[in-house]
């Protein structure tokens, strides 16, 4: 999560290494990467990021809604 917070990059690198290997990515690992993509102004992979959540049988919860308004903000 520090990674995201700090807007780095690497975090959602981190994130799509992880699906790739099969670690499925739970509601904390989606927040982190949408934090992520908030801090680095990455606007279209935070919506992608988000739209992909349900496909991973993860339901968005209010931190999630909050970081995506404040990455179309």
């Amino acid at each position: 999560m520090a990674f995201a917070m700090h807007g780095n990059g690497e975090a959602l690198e981190l994130f799509e290494q992880m699906d790739k290997s099969g670690v499925y990515p739970d509601a904390v690992s989606y927040l982190a990467a949408l934090c992520s993509c908030n801090h680095a102004g990455l606007v279209e992979d935070g919506v992608r990021l988000f739209n992909s959540m349900m496909g991973h049988d993860v339901a968005p919860n209010v931190k999630h809604y909050g970081t995506v308004v404040d990455l179309l903000g």
